[in-house]
């Protein structure tokens, strides 16, 4: 299995300015998947091994944890350890890693995992997921919960897209094909739908889904 790498791999290499000059092999005898181009070798493994606890809003973080693909998207998720030290909704953005919408930041394990996730779906439906949001700082926070109040937007300093472990999925809704696509592989990818936030739960909300890699309640 290659992973999903093919369009939206070479995509975003020439978003991130490699102009295309990677090239991919498949070592299929060894498993791995070689990228060589002008950033260098990077060697990708055909498994993923990312499962992790589910943790509700507001988990403490761990760093470590992941044990997929290190380098995926121009993000390296070795990168995690970056945001250690800082508090919910307080992570500078230069510390994360910057998605392909312009705006939208994750912590660097949760990136790599969901850019893996973005092209496996754009693979399946021809465009990549878009986003509402991802990683949210405290300040907007702030105002979400003054305007929509809790449970619709969690207290300020406990949600998870203050840690950058959450995005919103536009145009997603319960039974829906891009729906039923994330619920039936985001798992693969470290991501999942907590609890509440499913059909029939207390806080229904399809659109959102949370990295688990990494988090422990």
């Amino acid at each position: 299995m290659m992973l999903g790498i093919g369009r939206g791999w070479r995509r975003r290499l020439r978003r991130r300015g490699d102009r295309g000059e990677a090239r991919t092999e498949y070592a299929a005898s060894a498993g791995m998947l070689t990228l060589s181009g002008i950033a260098g070798t990077v060697l990708i493994s055909a498994t993923t091994g990312m499962a992790g606890p589910g943790a509700a809003e507001g988990a403490a973080v761990e760093q470590t944890g992941y044990s997929g693909p290190q380098q995926y998207g121009g993000c390296d998720a070795t990168g995690a350890d970056r945001t250690a030290g800082y508090d919910n909704g307080r992570i500078p953005t230069e510390v994360l890693c910057e998605l392909d919408q312009a705006g939208m930041y994750l912590r660097a394990d949760a990136a790599v995992a969901f850019l893996r996730m973005d092209d496996a779906f754009e693979e399946e439906f021809g465009h990549p997921m878009p986003l509402n949001a991802a990683y949210r700082d405290y300040a907007k926070q702030v105002e979400l919960h003054s305007r929509l109040g809790y449970p619709a937007a969690a207290r300020p300093g406990t949600s998870n897209h203050g840690w950058g472990l959450a995005v919103d999925i536009d145009g997603m809704h319960f039974g829906g094909e891009r729906y039923n696509w994330v619920n039936a592989n985001s798992a693969n990818y470290g991501w999942f739908q907590p609890e509440q936030m499913r059909e029939g739960g207390s806080n229904e909300e399809p659109w959102h889904w949370e990295y688990e890699s990494g988090v422990s309640a």
